[in-house]
């Protein structure tokens, strides 16, 4: 599990605060200095919709890894504006039926079980408490508390966690 030079973005579809944050957090993770990578990891814990959250983050990611932003938008929308229920299977299948990605289904029910446990031993290992939370070299840990939820800080305070990270 080396984290070394990498930002890691833990998110959860029924958070408010992540759907806020996460147009600003992807156009950041774009922004990273060259040999930095940059991913989304979704919060999974052992309740079912977390589960099938991240099944259907990883299908994505595996078959059509240049669809995950729209997979992510949709989600949000989905759980948060329509009010879907993300404990139910179907919510899932039909935000995946709608991107209209030729063998999801299939791509779905292939997830390596081993891809959907793996995000629950990072938020275990990091101690992650709250979302969105940035893991920055796989050394330090910021969320939007440690800003008070002003977004531009939250952004200039993960530029020098990098420049940190960068520096030691």
């Amino acid at each position: 599990m080396d984290d070394h030079r990498k930002i890691q973005a833990y998110i959860a579809f029924t958070c408010p605060v992540c759907q806020a944050y996460h147009g600003l957090i992807s156009h950041w993770g774009s922004t990273l200095p060259k040999g930095w990578g940059f991913e989304f990891v979704p919060v999974v814990v052992p309740e079912r919709d977390s589960v099938l959250a991240a099944r259907s983050f990883y299908a994505v990611r595996n078959k059509r890894p240049e669809r995950l932003n729209d997979f992510m938008l949709a989600s949000f929308t989905a759980i948060q504006q329509q009010g879907k229920d993300p404990r139910n299977e179907g919510t899932w299948v039909q935000i995946l039926r709608d991107l209209r990605i030729t063998g999801i289904e299939d791509a779905w029910r292939d997830v390596p079980e081993k891809q959907v446990l793996a995000p629950l031993e990072k938020l275990v290992k990091y101690k992650i408490n709250a979302t969105p939370s940035l893991v920055i070299d796989g050394r330090y840990i910021i969320t939007p508390d440690n800003t008070n939820g002003d977004h531009s800080l939250f952004i200039q305070l993960a530029n020098g966690m990098v420049s940190k990270a960068m520096a030691t």
